[in-house]
């Protein structure tokens, strides 16, 4: 009878170290797979985080270009204006001196203006209307 206990229990003990081995097999085995799974899910945030990074690259590149056009044409407008601006104050003058004219042939032929245009008084107001003073 002991010997067939001890038979028994050889028996017991081998399947029980068989069990041990496929259950260390499989975990090992659904470790590996953890391991391989988050290598794969990383490798994709790594791929994807490179193709963001490219797309932002030539966005930023295409706004730099933007901008140099934008820059380059508020240039070419600014030396246009600039050329022209001796055409405008020019004209703003001719506006001034006809308003001022307007003015003076008011101040002169007004019903109800009197003035008596005597004196260095009147002498410096003839001299102001006939004056062409910039």
């Amino acid at each position: 009878m002991r010997v067939k206990a001890e038979e028994k229990a050889s028996v017991l003990l081998t399947q029980a170290e068989g069990q041990r081995k496929i259950i260390v097999n499989e975990v090992r085995a659904e470790t590996i797979t953890s391991v391989n799974e988050a290598k794969a899910a990383a490798q994709r945030m790594v791929i994807d985080a490179e193709k963001q990074a490219k797309v932002l690259g030539i966005e930023a590149e295409s706004e730099f270009v933007r901008q140099q056009a934008a820059y380059a044409a508020l240039r070419q407008e600014c030396e246009a204006e600039s050329s022209n601006l001796a055409a405008i104050n020019a004209e703003r003058q001719h506006t001034y001196e006809m308003n001022k004219a307007a003015a003076f042939e008011g101040l002169a032929n007004g019903k109800r203006t009197k003035f008596v245009m005597s004196g260095s008084a009147g002498e410096n107001l003839i001299n102001k209307i006939f004056s062409v003073d910039k």
